[in-house]
């Protein structure tokens, strides 16, 4: 039976920061700034793609980042006084920003999804989004997580979960448990004796020695794969069918750091919402690369889901604007959660080595969808074990799923 990691014990694992709002953060960029006059555009209650979102992305990307926000910029300037003054009419019912995206839930409990879905269609996307593709990525997910939910699920093998946590899952965007279930002494083996065969002059993948992210069939996940309450699970927070589409085993090298790792950055996986289940291999603590999440994060409808530089955020923005958590666990334990959430994998400084088995749990409607939605990206994970009771298409066997 899988055993939850009790909300006492979260708060003791967890290192949090004090909670704020999905607001304006004062610009502080250093060199010149990206408009070539300071006349505000609309309102300056409101984003204006300039310096207030560049302060929001990692400047290690500065040179991918400032010509996207430019080329932004240029189309924000065209917008008409009419499409302004609706867009100050969303901020003032609930619509709230900061450098990285916009954020319409309490926009969606004021007024309904279906006319936020419109508004967002009509007023936002044309002069904010002007060039993401992610309005179908909107629509999805928010007529999908965001439909009336309720209070618990009946789960045989989750029986111990009371409403607030699931309304925890709900709100925060993922879930800890002490232990899946699955024979971790096992796999273990399996995974140590994987990678021994490997010799060490060849990298583990072609862009990053010292990463591994392997289709190994592994023995000893019969307690998770396909399980129906895992499923269930899932479901409910995606507010549509899950499909688990496959696992792939991971492992970041003791000698990797951010140069190495791009996810190590704070970032999102660029699907919008999708639930990753990672199972510890090894106990995990403060030096043992733990995933970190900005919770909450994962209502946010990014200004951009296509570009992986696009993606990486500053760490003093994101750990000054959310509540922060570090899963930490023991073997045979970990976590589920929404990949739509900003998180990254913390190889700073000194640290041991991680394994990890990752499932993918992509929500049924974006993936059964032609094309899929978002027709790019990691949506479900490349090179992993396909599962019985989906079909990779022929753009998933180009990235190695299935044969």
């Amino acid at each position: 039976m899988f055993a939850f990691a009790s909300i006492s014990v979260l708060l003791i694992r967890a290192s949090m920061l004090p909670r704020t709002s999905c607001t304006r953060t004062k610009t502080n960029i250093i060199g010149t700034s990206l408009r070539s006059t300071e006349t505000t555009i609309c309102d300056p209650s409101l984003p204006q793609l300039s310096d207030d979102v560049l302060i929001g992305h990692d400047r290690t990307f500065d040179k991918f980042v400032i010509p996207k926000l430019k080329s932004r910029l240029a189309q924000l300037a065209k917008m008409p006084p009419e499409s302004c003054e609706a867009v100050k009419e969303l901020q003032a019912k609930g619509l709230k920003w900061n450098a990285i995206g916009m954020d319409f839930r309490e926009l969606v409990d004021n007024d309904g999804v279906d006319m936020v879905i419109r508004d967002i269609s009509e007023k936002v996307l044309p002069w904010y989004y002007s060039d993401c593709e992610c309005e179908l990525i909107m629509r999805n997910d928010f007529t999908d997580r965001y439909k009336p939910k309720p209070a618990s699920l009946n789960l045989q093998m989750f029986g111990y979960l009371k409403p607030t946590h699931f309304q925890k899952f709900v709100r925060d965007g993922y879930l800890q448990f002490d232990n899946l279930g699955v024979d971790v002494a096992s796999l273990q083996n399996q995974i140590s004796a994987h990678f021994a065969e490997i010799p060490e002059s060849r990298s583990w993948r072609p862009h990053a020695k010292g990463i591994a992210s392997r289709p190994l069939k592994l023995e000893g996940l019969e307690a998770i794969i396909n399980n129906q309450d895992v499923l269930d699970l899932a479901s409910y927070y995606l507010g549509t069918r899950a499909i688990m589409t496959g696992y792939k085993t991971l492992r970041v090298d003791k000698e990797v750091g951010r140069a190495d790792y791009t996810s190590g950055y704070w970032h999102h996986d660029k699907c919008g919402s999708r639930l990753k289940m990672f199972i510890n291999i090894q106990d995990v603590g403060e030096d043992g690369i733990p995933t970190e999440i900005a919770v909450g994060s994962q209502n946010t409808l990014y200004f951009d889901f296509h570009t992986s530089e696009l993606t990486r955020y500053d760490d003093d923005f994101i750990l000054n604007n959310y509540p922060m958590v570090k899963l930490l666990g023991k073997a045979g334990g970990g976590f589920l959660f929404d990949t739509n959430a900003v998180h990254k994998g913390n190889v700073d400084g000194k640290h041991l080595t991680r394994d990890a088995v990752i499932l993918d749990l992509s929500p049924s409607d974006k993936l059964n969808a032609k094309p899929r939605i978002p027709n790019q990206g990691p949506c479900p994970e490349g090179g992993m074990v396909v599962l019985p009771g989906w079909e990779p298409n022929e753009v998933d066997k180009g990235r190695g799923l299935g044969k």
